[in-house]
């Protein structure tokens, strides 16, 4: 109940009821896989010191009629590479789409053409590249976050000395909370003491893969221990941890942990991370907290993925089709 550990033979039951609250092991491998649909039961009885929060839905307030587009902030991304224009078009339209004011991206001049045709509505800053198809690590920091609310790095970015120096020059000098997603998060394997240099919040969003580098483990030392893992990490860094997979994890700073229970398994593809991450980058650029922004981002990432699903079906379903459910 406690690990979701699974100890030689076990069923897989359709439904599963239980009593009072949820238990560790209907949010984590392997358990999850032998629950099936879980349904809570209200004996009375109200849970004593529980130890995890699920994430609920977000409440925005009402925009005001005299506003504009400043009014909703500026996400700065600095993402995509050359072969990788469509993690930036992913998490761009996703953070337009989670209403933030104005997207800003940073991106290779090779990608320019295909990400601008496919994304009119973003505001491009095409920027020198070397000879990987990586931007080159020559970006000012403080120049191009000077107007931002919140900063992206990472989706599509690649691994190179030019992507380090430019991860290296957002923990020291931006201004702005940031999110590392993807190659971000590579990037960071290696370099995690950099972290306690921010001054900003910080949220990373690893996949078990990510973050078995991170932390010089496998992936499946990574999932055996996910809550100790990501809770571990935040508290030791200072930082938001998302670390994704079914029933997503935030770890925040100081211990708590909550469990997202939105989403399935059609989500299980490449670019819908890049996708989480837009949303996320929305969020923080329009005021949300970096830990509501975490939770809210994930649930409705999970909750426009399953309306996918329900009109493409799982296996049909793309991170685009998220987009669109948003």
């Amino acid at each position: 109940a406690d690990t979701g550990l699974i100890h030689g033979a076990a069923f897989k039951a359709d439904f599963t009821v239980t009593f009072i609250a949820l238990k560790p092991c209907f949010m984590l491998p392997k358990g999850s896989d032998y629950c099936g649909k879980v349904q809570v039961a209200d004996i009375g009885v109200s849970p004593v010191n529980y130890a995890y929060l699920t994430t609920e839905a977000p409440l925005f307030p009402k925009r005001r009629h005299n506003s504009h587009k400043g009014t909703y902030g500026t996400a700065l991304l600095i993402c995509g590479s050359y072969g990788m224009a469509g993690a930036a078009i992913l998490a761009a339209k996703a953070s337009l789409r989670s209403g933030v004011g104005i997207a800003k991206c940073v991106l290779c001049k090779s990608i320019y053409p295909a990400f601008t045709s496919a994304i009119p509505e973003a505001v491009c800053i095409p920027s020198e590249e070397n000879t990987s198809g990586h931007l080159s690590g020559s970006l000012d920091i403080n120049q191009i976050t000077k107007n931002a609310d919140a900063l992206l790095f990472g989706c599509g970015i690649g691994v190179s000395e030019d992507t380090a120096e430019i991860l290296e020059n957002i923990i020291c000098f931006s201004s702005v909370p940031v999110v590392f997603d993807a190659d971000g998060i590579n990037l960071l394997a290696g370099r995690i003491e950099l972290l306690k240099k921010s001054k900003v919040p910080v949220i990373i969003t690893p996949h078990p893969g990510e973050m078995a580098r991170l932390c010089g483990k496998t992936v499946s030392e990574i999932e055996n221990s996910r809550i100790e893992t990501a809770r571990n990490f935040a508290v030791k860094y200072g930082c938001t941890v998302v670390l994704k997979g079914a029933d997503t994890i935030i770890a925040e700073a100081d211990g708590t942990i909550s469990f997202n229970l939105t989403g399935n398994p059609g989500m299980a593809t490449g670019g819908s991370g890049d996708v989480l991450a837009g949303i996320l980058v929305a969020l923080l650029a329009q005021g949300f907290t970096p830990e509501s922004a975490a939770k809210a981002a994930v649930f409705l990432h999970g909750t426009a993925g399953d309306k996918a699903a329900g009109i493409k079906g799982e296996r049909q379903m793309l991170p685009s089709d998220i987009i669109e459910e948003l």
